[in-house]
């Protein structure tokens, strides 16, 4: 803030005048008010003289003109010479606004955005250049400060034909006549450049109060707000668990996709294994494999049924052993993933897509059956050659 004594002055120009707006606030005798407010003149003249003690606590600038002001603002002492309370000639481009409360200067763009401190923003037009070249002053105090940004009219990012810093400490030129050449030799539009001081960031860049909006595309729109942004982002994921439905979580958890939505899959128990479960919607844990044992009468024919298996096999693994005082008699091994099945017994191999099983000592004697698998296990389909007869047990090992 500044304080002001009886018949001190605050004065200012710019460079056109009736372009500036300004409006002076601060307390007068301890009440809030607004002291003054009109346009900048061209030469240095009076905005507000104080009649009393009053503090000022806002001075702001808009330049509304077409093009860029220099302005300057000062205090005058009663019976004193004007001295400076800003800058000299801080260039304010079209549109934006100048804030300083007796401390700082903040200077806003036509975005609602802060300039970042150690840079300027500067529009331009193809009257600014000069066979081709823009000399830009920027008072940074550095004769290599940052890369300049250049933006065309339509805000896209260009590629100067060259930038020249070898001028002095406080402009440098830009090189433009190739975009003139293909525009027909003038350049359209307002352009813009942005120049960062040596190790100024634009990380405190003010963020706008916009609303979201599905029009923006996160780089050259302006942003909304911060929390706009982090309640669209709760919005989409909705981390309450409608479609984000997680819930609680532990190392070893996986998580998938489920009517659209991202679920959890708690980690199953040790030595189990992923599986799609029955319905094919959604991933499970399980063993994946099961042996169980069966018995078939060789006189019988028909559909045999075996189930207790706890899941739909992908593969079936059929042994049969006879044994007696010792001595084997006879095996019958094969194995069918219910389309093809492959068997041979002691006797002989068979070709064909069935389970056999030799009733004793002739190979011209046997059951045989074809697999089709169910939903808790499978069905075997029994013929059978000759009069086999006995009762066989067989041993199922199932694999999912």
């Amino acid at each position: 803030m500044l304080v002001l004594e009886n018949g001190d002055k605050i004065r200012g120009d710019a460079t056109n005048a009736a372009e500036v707006d300004y409006t002076l606030y601060g307390l007068d005798n301890n009440a809030l008010k607004q002291f003054s407010d009109g346009q900048l003149p061209n030469s240095i003249g009076d905005l507000y003289t104080a009649d009393s003690t009053d503090v000022i606590t806002q001075l702001i600038l808009v330049n509304t003109g077409a093009a860029h002001n220099h302005v300057n603002i000062y205090l005058t002492p009663s019976g004193g010479s004007a001295r400076r309370l800003l800058p000299k000639d801080i260039r304010l481009e079209p549109g934006c606004s100048l804030h300083f409360d007796g401390k700082t200067v903040n200077i806003i763009d036509t975005f609602g955005s802060s300039v970042p401190s150690g840079s300027r923003l500067i529009q331009f037009s193809d009257a600014d250049l000069a066979a081709g070249i823009l000399t830009v002053n920027h008072s940074l105090g550095n004769q290599y400060v940052g890369r300049p940004t250049v933006f065309d009219n339509n805000s896209k990012i260009i590629e100067p034909d060259e930038v020249d810093m070898s001028s002095s400490l406080t402009s440098f030129t830009i090189k433009l006549s190739s975009y003139q050449a293909e525009a027909g030799g003038a350049i359209a539009g307002i352009w813009r450049v942005l120049v960062l001081g040596s190790g100024a960031s634009l990380a405190l860049d003010a963020v706008s109060n916009l609303a979201y909006s599905s029009s923006w595309n996160g780089m050259t729109l302006q942003s909304p707000s911060l929390d706009v942004l982090y309640d669209k982002i709760q919005t989409l994921l909705n981390l309450t668990g409608s479609n984000l439905a997680i819930g609680s979580d532990a190392d070893g958890d996986m998580y998938y996709r489920a009517s659209s939505v991202l679920a959890r899959l708690a980690k199953g128990a040790a030595n189990t294994k992923a599986f799609m479960n029955a319905g094919a919607t959604a991933p499970e844990w399980a063993a994946g494999f099961k042996v169980l044992s069966f018995t078939h009468n060789l006189a019988a024919t028909g559909a045999e049924s075996v189930t207790g298996v706890g899941f739909k096999p992908g593969m079936v693994i059929l042994v049969n052993v006879q044994a007696s005082g010792g001595a084997l008699l006879s095996f019958a091994i094969g194995a069918s993933d219910g389309a093809v099945t492959k068997s041979f017994t002691s006797l002989i191999e068979f070709d064909a897509n069935d389970f056999y099983i030799n009733a004793g000592a002739s190979d011209t004697t046997y059951a045989y059956g074809r697999l089709t698998m169910t939903a808790d296990g499978f069905d075997i389909t029994w013929a059978k050659t000759g009069l086999p007869t006995g009762t066989k047990t067989i041993m199922a090992i199932c694999f999912r």
